[in-house]
């Protein structure tokens, strides 16, 4: 049965996933097409044609910005959405996928935190709801798109929590999610989640997955 509960949890899943496969898909292809040089302008290698489409990825049925915007509220006010717990980061295992989804996992908490916090003064005589809300429209759009980096990542790790430990699919996960990680090493050292060494190896962290995957591209029957 349709119930509303229902209704906003489906909006908030496929918005985020939207939002997040749609911005990828536009990162990624202009990463590929500037790593092709001239060729990746050519028309019939299509990287150029991608590249214009993705701006109506992002607007289409609902443009990521405003879809952000209402996913922010929705967590905000709890509407089809469970808080998340406090994770209890190892941060000597940040090899581990658990670690790296709870790390994710973490920062949408702490980010919706703040932005319930920053929200306290609606309830104060003479405060806009509408002008308050305008003034951390920026912090709710970083909570929304933390909330569909961490999703994305969960799905992920499901799917590799059933492999073998050698399953060359645990190194791409661990790409994918050092990937997620990157932008926001800033706000993991200051939060004390990680620490200073591990910030500046992340970028050797990012560089031993993509070894080991170049390593099974080019032999693949090494790994079956």
């Amino acid at each position: 049965t349709a119930t509303q509960a229902n209704h906003d949890h489906l909006f908030r899943i496929t918005s985020a996933t939207k939002v997040h496969v749609s911005y990828a898909a536009e990162r990624n292809i202009r990463s590929c097409r500037e790593r092709c040089g001239a060729a990746g302008l050519f028309e019939e290698n299509r990287l150029s044609l991608y590249a214009s489409q993705c701006p109506g990825m992002i607007t289409a049925e609902g443009d990521n910005q405003v879809a952000l915007i209402k996913v922010a509220r929705q967590m905000l006010m709890q509407q089809g959405y469970e808080p998340l717990h406090r994770e209890k980061i190892t941060a000597a295992c940040l090899d581990d996928p658990r670690t790296l989804v709870g790390l994710l996992r973490e920062r949408e908490r702490r980010l919706l935190q703040e932005l319930r916090r920053a929200m306290l003064p609606a309830k104060l005589p003479g405060r806009d709801l509408f002008e308050l809300w305008n003034e951390n429209i920026n912090l709710a759009i970083e909570t929304a798109t933390a909330h569909a980096s961490r999703l994305a990542a969960e799905s992920f790790s499901i799917r590799v929590e059933r492999l073998s430990a050698d399953d060359p699919l645990i190194d791409l996960f661990r790409l994918f999610a050092y990937q997620e990680i990157a932008p926001h090493l800033g706000y993991f050292l200051a939060e004390g989640l990680i620490t200073n060494n591990q910030v500046k190896k992340h970028r050797h962290a990012i560089d031993s997955p993509q070894a080991a995957l170049s390593l099974w591209q080019a032999a693949p029957a090494a790994f079956q």
